[in-house]
Parts: C-alpha cells; structure tokens; sequence
C-alpha cells in the first residue's frame, strides 16, 4: 500500500486556484477598475492551468490526487477564512463569505469526485452501491410524484427527493468513465477503444454540422451545442477543468460595468451657467426603460442595484441627449426601468418603484419647484405603456421557441389594449394637471425588426415577428389616440427611428441598436450579482446607437413643429410646442373628461399588473409549447453530449495506453 504522504505540490496548485477563483470573484464583485480584472483574470488563467495540468499529471502517472486530508481540508479552509474577513470586516456582510462557501464546496466536490474516480483504479466496486442510492432516490421520487397527483403530499419535499434523485448522477457519470477508460486502456480493449473514438467522432461531428444546417438562423443554441461538447470532455475525463470554466463564466458575467458617477437629477448641459436673473431651462423626463436607458453599457451610479434600486438610469438615454441638443441646463431625469403607469401619477408611498423613488411625477415636480417656485419646464418627454400592456411576456412568451402567431396568446394582449387605454389617458392628464404650462411629448416604441424573416442576431420565427410588429403598432396607434385627445404631443418619427437608421434587428447592417439577448451584470450583494437570473435586463432594449437614433429623430421633429406668432411670423422649435390645454384649443380638441382614475393598483384592471390574470396565463401557454420547441435543441444537445463522452473516453484511453507502453 502507498505511503500517505504529503504531495506538496499538489496543495500549492490547489490553493493558488481557489485563492485566484475568490479573488477574480472579489474583484467582479466591488466593481474594479479594468486593469484590476484583467489581472485578476490572468492571475485565474495561470493558476486554472497549473490546478488542471497537475491533476491531469497525477492521473497519468498513476498518482493519487490529495493523499494528505489535512492538507486538503487546509488548502480549502484558507479561502473561506478570506471570504470571512472581506465579508464581515470589509463589506459588512455575510453575502461574500457565502458565495465563497459555495464556490469552496462546489471545488471540494469535484475533488471528491476525483478521490473517487481514485477508487475506481484501485479496484473498488463502488458503482453498484452509487446505482443502489440512484435507483432508492429516483423510486422515492416517482413515488412522491404520484401521491402528489393524488393530493396526497405537500410540495415542500419535491425540492429535497429532486435533489436525492440528481445529485448522484454526476458520481455515476465518473465512476462509468473511469470504468470504460481502464477497460479499454488494457490490450484486449483496443477494438472497443476504436469502436468507440468513430461512433463518438461520428455522433459529435453530426451534432454539429446539423446544429449549422437546421440552427443557423438560432446562433446562440449552437453555440449551447459547442459548450456542452466542451464541457462533456472535461468531465469525462475527470480534470476538473470544467470547474474552471463554469467558475470564469461566473465571474465575468458577475462583473457589472463601471457606473457613472454623474448625479441622476441635475445633469450641466451648458459649458456656461445661467444668465442671473433668467429662469433656468428645464427638462423632464418620466416612464419606463426606454427612457431610462436600459440596454446601455453604464448606468448612473446607484440605479443598477440588484435588490435595490434597478431604475437603470444611463447618460446615454435618447432624453439626456435631447436635453443636451436643446442646451437645457437642468434635466429632471425620473424616467425609471419597469415603470408603469401607476408608477408614474400614482399614490405616493403606495405605487413607488423603489424607495426613495416615490410617484415620478411628484417627485419631479418637487425638484422643479425646489429650483424655483415659478418654474415651467420647457418640456416633459414621457414613454410609458410598454410594462402594462405586456412587454415583457411578449419577450418571454412570444419571443421563446415557438410561434406566437396564435389568436389564443395574442388575445392576452390586445384584449387589454383598451385598459391600457384608459391608464395612459389618466396618466397624460394627470401629467397635464401637474405641469400646466408645459408641453408634454410622448414617444411611441420603436419598430424592431427590419424583416419579417428573421437572422442569425435575432433567431426568431417569422410568425413570433409579425405578431410583435403588429402589437407594437396596436400599442403605438393607442398612444397617438390617446395623445391627440389629451392635447400631448406624440412624436411619429420615433416609431420608425431604429428601421429608418438601418439599426433594427436583422436589418442588413449588422449592426443593430437594439440588443436581442444580452447579458449585464448588477450592482448588489455578492449572491445577486453572480445570479444568472439577473443577467438579461438589458435584452430587447435601445443600445448606444438606438438611443442616438431616438434622440435624431426627435430632435428632427421638433425643428419640423412650427407656429405663428401674432404677427404672422413663423416661430420654430422648442417655443412653438403648447402645453396640452392650449394644444387642444389650437387644434379644435374638445377636453377629456376629468374624472378618470389615477391608474393604481387598486383600481387599476389592467390584465398584466401584479395579480392579474393575463401574465401568469402567457407564461403557462409558453411553457406548454416549449416542450414541441425544444425537441430538436435536446436531441442535438443530448447527441452532443453522448458523442462527445464517447469520444473523450476512448481517447483518454488511447493516450494512458500509449503512455504505459513499454519502450
């Protein structure tokens, strides 16, 4: 029997990878500078490559991994000591320290993995005790399952049996590895061994070239295709190198952008001040994401906070661009991600989005008058409708596998066009009442895609875009309606801003303003930050380049608005715009009726709002259709992971034959 001696190598390369993996972590998680995570990361990368070259060492040298416990459990007990002390004394929270724990765990897993893998060579039979506990958890769950058809069991144990039944799984995976890698490493094993190198070369070479024939239109499944070939390989093998790799991922999409330290009321657009004695010219803004800047790279500081404020206020939002194309000196900039109506004139301490946020409009009014009791903004520029008519279960339900050409999900939306209706006639007039002497301008959303045929940035099924362009137009035909009675401005050159600028999706320029499925980072507890869940807010927003197309075609239409004076000459620009009153008496608008509910949620029957019906009922028609939509993606996945297992055991195979061949 080998020594139990202390490999200290071995301990070294362990402990300089967990201690870079916690320090790439840390890194991502207090938003340092570039150079600081570019360090970090090649500090990873060198450290990854020496943990896996070693482990891949030991193996075929026939050296067991780790044979000290003690100096094990040390190397993993350093980091979590670390996290402690950067939690609890640096951050004043115990989120690191856990997301350290877990990251120490999932490590410690995989080198137990690896200890039984050990097992294997030496000739223990573990894999039938493995397949007894697998066999006992999977019938405790399909037991489980049917009493809970029955009624008969609580809920609350489908999460623990679940886990029973797959945390085994993985173990099973290795030990069947390591098992067909000695059978065919021996000399009567050669024919399985090439047997196996052509089926599995076959079956990962199919996967792909049909993930390029039949998902060319669908790039980001193909790519799903690529990591799971990758990723099957390393753990077929057993180098834990797809510990590295799922660990990176992490940790770069954990990173949240540097955010700007601009404040997010008061925004200098002069190079001058004011003029004493002249009324400073003010801006507004109010509404939801397309306002704010969703979809930009930065946000201002404190606006992209997951578990806090999530308002994703950017710099580069088309409403701070006009305001600078308008030498405005004062930006009221409340216009705050996810908004609906209610959000915007509803009841104070009631219908806030965050706090310290309040109802938009009264908040943006308390700091106009705070500058000046007397003040008029020069104008308020308002997008809102999108969050109550549905937008995001279109992105969900309608942009998902599947066609959502289909009357039945279609009826969940423009059936509630007319309550949507009624909430932006309350929310303009309310608008209106708050700032009487100041006009009030409305963007509609901008049209999407460039074609109804979709392409590879944009894998969509036709039908999923002629329903989004049709809604889109429903809603925005609703906002002109609505704007023309209330007397508010509706800016047309918006809707067609990103086509007519050829930075639509799948427009032929290939560079759209508009991103499609884009993952972000957030600012927040540590366990937030590195949530996947809460990667993909930016999707299905105004990039940069959109919102510089929004702001043209804005600033286009108002030097196109134009009035005459009393003395017949023509005014052009920003003083030719009317506050609603006076823009429908100009117009021959008969006034709106008065006594319209504020949209709240208490009165509000919009289908979408929380605890309505349409939105969990869209979500459940998507995921009825999911499983027909997945069939093809799952089998190419499944084909992949198989070939690729094949592939990489008969290699592994090939190669510890070739290095135990006598000389």
């Amino acid at each position: 029997m080998q020594p139990r001696t202390l490999r200290h190598p071995d301990a070294v390369r362990l402990l300089a990878f967990v201690l870079a993996v916690m320090g790439l972590f840390v890194v991502a998680r207090q938003g340092q500078t570039q150079v600081a995570m570019y360090a970090a990361f090649a500090a990873f990368l060198i450290t990854a490559t020496l943990w896996v070259r070693g482990l891949d060492a030991n193996w075929v040298d026939g050296q067991e991994d780790y044979r000290s416990w003690p100096l094990l459990a040390l190397a993993l007990a350093v980091p979590v000591v670390v996290t402690i002390l950067i939690g609890v004394f640096l951050e004043r929270s115990l989120s690191t320290f856990v997301l350290g724990a877990l990251i120490t765990a999932y490590i410690g897993a995989g080198l137990a993995i690896r200890k039984l893998r050990w097992r294997v060579i030496q000739g223990d039979p573990v894999a039938p005790r493995l397949f007894g506990w697998h066999s006992l958890a999977g019938l405790l769950l399909v037991a489980y399952a049917a009493l809970w058809l029955l009624g008969r069991a609580p809920t609350m144990l489908a999460g623990p049996l679940l886990v029973l039944a797959v945390v085994p799984v993985p173990a099973l995976v290795h030990v069947l590895s390591e098992r067909r890698i000695i059978a065919q490493s021996q000399p009567d094993g050669d024919r399985e061994r090439q047997l196996w190198i052509l089926g599995g070369a076959c079956a990962t070479g199919l996967s792909l070239v049909v993930g390029v024939v039949f998902l060319e239109q669908t790039r980001y499944l193909l790519i799903l295709v690529v990591v799971v070939v990758v990723l099957t390989w390393a753990f077929a093998v057993g180098s834990l190198a797809d510990i590295a790799v799922v660990l990176a991922i992490l940790a770069l999409m954990g990173l949240t952008p540097a955010s700007q330290d601009v404040k997010p009321v008061v925004l200098s657009a002069r190079a001058s001040p004011a003029k004493a004695g002249v009324a400073e010219p003010v801006v507004v803004s109010l509404g939801d994401s397309y306002s704010s800047g969703e979809g930009a790279a930065r946000y201002l500081d404190r606006t992209n906070v997951a578990g806090g404020n999530q308002c994703r206020r950017a710099a580069t939002a088309w409403p701070v661009l006009v305001a600078q194309a308008l030498d405005a000196h004062r930006l009221v900039f409340r216009a705050c991600s996810g908004a609906r109506a209610r959000n915007v004139v509803g009841r104070a301490g009631v219908d806030q989005q965050y706090a310290g946020e309040g109802i938009q409009v009264g908040h943006a009014l308390a700091e106009v008058k705070a500058a000046d009791p007397g003040l008029e903004p020069e104008l308020v520029l308002l997008s809102i409708g999108g969050n109550d008519s549905g937008f995001r279960q279109v992105g969900s339900s309608c942009l998902s596998l599947g066609s959502c050409d289909d009357t039945r999900v279609a009826a969940y939306f423009t059936d509630n066009l007319p309550a949507v209706e009624e909430a932006l006639r309350a929310t303009y007039l309310a608008i209106a009442a708050a700032f009487p002497g100041s006009p009030v301008a409305v963007m509609p959303y901008p049209d999407a895609f460039a074609t109804e045929d979709g392409c590879v940035r944009a894998p969509v099924e036709a039908g999923d875009i002629r329903f989004v362009r049709s809604f889109t137009d429903r809603l925005d035909d609703t906002i002109e309606k609505v704007a023309k009675e209330t007397g508010v401005y509706y800016v047309a050159p918006m809707r067609s801003a990103l086509t007519d600028s050829h930075l639509a999706l799948c427009d032929p320029s290939g560079t759209p303003g508009l991103n499609f499925l884009d993952l972000r980072g957030v600012g927040g507890a540590a366990l937030d930050r590195f949530n996947p869940g809460n990667w993909i807010h930016s999707s299905l927003h105004p990039n940069e380049r959109g919102h510089a197309a929004l702001a043209a075609a804005f600033t286009g239409w108002l030097s196109s608005q134009y009035r005459l004076d009393d003395t017949g000459t023509e005014i052009v620009g920003l003083p030719a715009l009317l506050p609603p009153a006076a823009l429908r008496e100009a117009d021959g608008v008969p006034a709106p009726p008065t006594d319209l509910p504020v949209p709240t949620r208490s009165t509000s029957t919009l289908c979408f709002e929380k605890g309505g019906t349409c939105g969990p009922e869209a979500d459940a028609w998507a995921l009825g259709r999911l499983g027909p939509g997945t069939v093809l993606p799952l089998l190419l996945a499944a084909l992949a992971a198989g070939g690729a297992w094949v592939l990489a055991v008969a290699t592994s195979a090939q190669r510890f034959r070739r290095r135990a061949a006598p000389p």
